[in-house]
């Protein structure tokens, strides 16, 4: 009888370590798989980052190019403005800059 009982126990514990190592190994497919997926995300992710930093560059140029050709525009329309003045008109503007920059107010 007890060595019956004793290859029970064996037996018993022959397939748990059975079952252990199977729940192992189904562990370690599951980590793979997971480790796997989510790299995968990881580099969508970063696509998906690295597209929209490409936009907004895109957009911010375009941006900065209408900005800056409405500056050199207002400089046209300033430029021929002081173009279409009379020499007199001119240094009165430019003596009343002038006056505000000079120490005391005077030019």
């Amino acid at each position: 009888m007890r060595s019956t009982t004793l290859q029970e126990i064996l037996d018993a514990e022959q397939e748990i370590e059975e079952k252990l190592g199977a729940e192992r190994q189904e562990a370690k497919r599951w980590l793979e798989r997971t480790k796997a997926e989510l790299e995968h995300e990881r580099q969508r992710a970063f696509a998906r980052i690295t597209d929209a930093a490409e936009q907004a560059k895109v957009v911010a140029a375009r941006d900065a190019e209408a900005r800056a050709a409405a500056i050199v525009q207002d400089a046209v329309e300033l430029a021929a403005g002081l173009e279409r003045m009379s020499d007199a008109e001119l240094k009165r503007v430019v003596w009343r800059h002038m006056a505000c920059i000079t120490p005391g107010g005077q030019a």
